[in-house]
């Protein structure tokens, strides 16, 4: 998708919009105040004209993990501590998504530590070790 956090701005800003928005912060006050104006106008403008396009639509495909890939692009947009929940949240649900299946009868701590270790970053393996190593 570019350098754009969400389809909708890749769609309706050409690569002028996109320099004018990267020169914006070093003209004076009253010049931004109306380059951002006018961008905004030019914006409206053709979020009107790609909708009036019956062939354009920002539609995704809803597989079944539909709802794991709009989390992680809403996660794009966030600030990195909100950011940082939203993926704690996917990990716990991959883990809580291991715990409920069926283990097969010669798995053991090991093989599941060894399963999850991958899913998770660096402090939660130490933390996860810690554990392990206090459970054994």
């Amino acid at each position: 998708m570019n350098d754009y956090n969400n389809q909708l701005d890749y769609e309706i800003n050409s690569e002028l919009m996109k320099i004018c928005k990267c020169i914006l912060p070093y003209l004076e006050r009253d010049t931004q105040r109306n380059v951002a104006i006018g961008l905004k106008i030019l914006e409206l403008i053709n979020t009107v004209k790609f909708f009036e396009d019956i062939n354009n639509s920002l539609s995704v495909q809803k597989d079944e993990d539909w709802q794991k890939a709009l989390l992680l692009d809403v996660s794009k947009n966030l600030n990195p501590d909100k950011a940082y929940m939203i993926e704690a949240l996917l990990k716990a649900n991959e883990i809580n998504t291991i715990l409920n299946t069926e283990a097969p009868p010669n798995q053991n701590s090991d093989d599941f530590i060894k399963t999850i270790s991958p899913m998770l970053d660096d402090k939660q393996q130490q933390i996860l070790s810690l554990f392990t190593t206090l459970l054994n």
